[in-house]
């Protein structure tokens, strides 16, 4: 019995040692983020309404979830994430929502280990997508008269990340990063004035990833 254990160990870490990471393939990720928001309430015409325009500067913690495709020198996957606004600064509103996005990745390989058990990878890439959100508990006055808010709406944001990706021939990888987003979360208008939320975010990242 201690033989047989002790053989198929020898032939586990065998097949581990001469194991070379993967090039391509499917893979599921997690990215927990430091996110600092800057989320605006801006209008068209602030002698039409009760509040000037005014800057939120936002920091929290967030986790997203992506599933995508890797083939050798590049990325592409769709990222999911939800958020959760408060007016710290007049405690007029709140706004709550999802972010569904499209990325692609250029990830060009810096270093590889000389028996190719781990390697080093770049991180370029783009995204484009969309947020979904609902305003509530909000002074009416930040909107146009006669004008509520209340349901939900959907804007497209876009943006980059840059980061570093380290993979393993067990098909885990981890990476660290930085992504930048733009967009608007709500917008009213009466048809003669307006009033936007928009939103900047900027979030440093740690993911892990695992390569089917």
């Amino acid at each position: 019995m201690r033989k047989k254990i002790a053989l198929a160990s020898s032939l586990l870490l065998a097949t581990l040692a001469n194991a070379e990471i993967g090039q391509s393939g499917f893979f599921v990720g997690l990215d927990i983020s430091q996110v600092d928001s800057e989320l605006k309430y801006d209008n068209s015409d602030s002698t039409a309404y009760a509040y000037n325009p005014y800057t939120n500067n936002i920091s929290d913690n967030r986790v997203s979830f992506k599933a995508g495709y890797q083939a050798y020198f590049a990325r592409i996957y769709a990222r999911y994430s939800t958020f959760d606004y408060t007016d710290e600064k007049r405690d007029k509103f709140t706004i709550k929502g999802k972010v569904y996005e499209l990325n692609a990745d250029y990830i060009p390989l810096f270093y590889k280990s000389e028996n190719k058990t781990w390697d080093i990878r770049g991180v370029f890439g783009f995204g484009v997508g969309y947020n979904s959100s609902t305003i509530s508990d909000y002074d009416t006055s930040l909107l146009p008269s006669g004008v509520s808010g209340g349901s939900k709406q959907n804007y497209m944001e876009y943006g980059y990340q840059v980061g570093l990706m380290s993979e393993t021939s067990i098909g885990l990888s981890i990476e660290a990063g930085y992504r930048a987003r733009y967009g608007d979360l709500q917008e009213f208008t009466d048809g003669s004035t307006s009033a936007v939320f928009p939103l900047t975010t900027e979030e440093f990242y740690l993911g892990i990833n695992y390569l089917f």
